[in-house]
């Protein structure tokens, strides 16, 4: 698999950082791991044809996270009527009544030839050959964390704070995308910090970490040295189009 960040910001970043949406591509196509707004642009961007994405993930229904899910369905629909027919929208328990309360005044373009709406349980999901499996987080909307599993293994946290249960959910992951939102003097039992960020992928072993959903208050040059403090593994600090192979670090 190969992961493309196509937003490590959030509502109040500037131009540079788009909010939460990242890509992922396998043989059979690619799927994208929530769907904030700018999603579509940022895809445009790098000549990527929706018509080829047959998956979306949504960690939670805040805005940030969900708000091109039906401008993508809608894009699809109009260059193909049949397009959303086997597509697939998955995401946590709330997703059916999220979808319908968001959807009643649309008309044809969605209900007819609609994707399949799957709230992900605790057996989880295939995503063609890749294992898709879900751990509720530390966040107030109901939300959930991700792990991805085929030869390697793929840890996307989503919006949550420092939560114990996750450290096994995350546990050896080849890759962790973990949010890193604020400065350890804004603390929020929400949001992980760089220290919080830090101890959480040294006690999951995680061996690399990708840091994103950065606020400006913490898009600093020296955020992956801050989170280094607390982790022996690699850091990364998330930039918008930047790709990352996902086998590249060895189980």
């Amino acid at each position: 698999m190969e992961l493309t960040i196509l937003g490590s910001g959030t509502l109040l970043s500037g131009e540079k950082r788009n909010p939460a949406c990242y890509l992922l591509e396998q043989s059979s196509g690619f799927a994208l791991l929530d769907c904030g707004p700018g999603c579509i642009r940022q895809l445009n961007v790098l000549g990527i044809d929706i018509m080829n994405i047959n998956t979306i993930f949504i960690s939670h229904f805040h805005l940030d996270h969900c708000a091109d899910v039906l401008p993508l369905l809608m894009a699809r629909y109009l260059r193909n009527p049949q397009a959303n027919r086997g597509f697939k929208v998955a995401g946590p328990a709330g997703l059916v009544t999220w979808i319908k309360n968001i959807s009643y005044l649309q008309n044809e373009w969605l209900f007819e030839n609609r994707p399949e709406f799957i709230e992900i349980g605790k057996d989880g999901m295939m995503w063609d050959s890749v294992k898709v499996e879900v751990c509720r987080n530390l966040h107030p909307q109901p939300g959930n964390s991700y792990r991805f599993t085929d030869k390697h293994k793929f840890f996307y946290s989503a919006d949550t704070g420092y939560y114990p249960p996750l450290i096994n959910f995350a546990g050896n992951a080849d890759t962790g995308l973990v949010e890193c939102s604020l400065p350890d003097n804004e603390d929020k039992e929400t949001h992980m910090t760089p220290s919080k960020a830090g101890k959480f992928a040294e006690q999951a072993k995680i061996k690399r970490l990708i840091l994103t959903h950065l606020y400006p208050q913490n898009d600093l040059p020296d955020l992956a040295d801050q989170v280094s403090a607390h982790y022996s593994g690699e850091v990364i600090a998330a930039a918008d189009f930047m790709k990352f192979t996902l086998d590249e670090i060895q189980s």
